[in-house]
């Protein structure tokens, strides 16, 4: 969750112009929004994804990243989603209308070419990752049967906020994900900082 506006350019992010920036800014209330800055010697293409169509209550950006080394494409989604009761009381969509949008969008862009990686935060406390299992939720519900019928793994293995696993690394090639760590949240932040490697 970047808190980004467009009163922010990306040149205060990176005055060094060492990075390719992408973002996806909240616009119709406070916070929200996602933002990945990638090193500009990689070769990047950001994916439209039509964000209409996820009803304005979730904020994500899809790209896909060439490894120059072995040409293999990865195609990475960054997503936030805001809790069940931010979605309520600020939307007129419920929930499961949210998170329905949002199955749909991830599933006709899945990479056909490549590994996809999904990651950021989902906001699903009720999904238990370490024992595959999920409470009866609605919302929640569907995010956990789109990962198990579209074969994703999900790598982070400790809570990240409090007791809950809220922020996620899911790909569908469990060889392309490694060293996964937790680290203490960044800036102002209340969530641990995930760390991955890409194999």
């Amino acid at each position: 969750e970047s808190w980004l506006t467009d009163e922010i350019a990306d040149g205060l992010l990176d005055p060094k112009q060492l990075y390719v920036v992408l973002r996806c800014d909240r616009v119709t209330s406070r916070g929200g929004g996602v933002c990945v800055l990638i090193r500009n010697y990689m070769s990047v293409k950001q994916v439209d994804l039509q964000k209409a169509s996820l009803l304005g209550t979730t904020d994500i950006l899809c790209f896909d990243l060439l490894v120059p080394n072995n040409q293999m494409v990865y195609r990475i989604f960054l997503i936030y989603r805001p809790p069940v009761s931010c979605i309520s009381r600020q939307h007129t969509v419920s929930p499961s209308e949210s998170m329905n949008a949002l199955v749909k969008c991830l599933e006709a862009n899945i990479s056909k070419v490549g590994p996809t990686i999904i990651t950021g935060d989902l906001n699903c406390p009720d999904i238990n990752w370490n024992n595959l299992s999920c409470s009866n939720e609605k919302c929640q519900k569907i995010f956990f049967d789109f990962t198990i019928f579209n074969g994703f793994s999900q790598c982070v293995t400790r809570p990240t906020r409090g007791v809950n696993t809220l922020d996620l690394v899911l790909t569908n090639d469990d060889f392309v994900v490694a060293s996964v760590n937790l680290s203490p949240p960044f800036s102002l932040s209340d969530h641990d900082k995930v760390e991955f490697d890409l194999l």
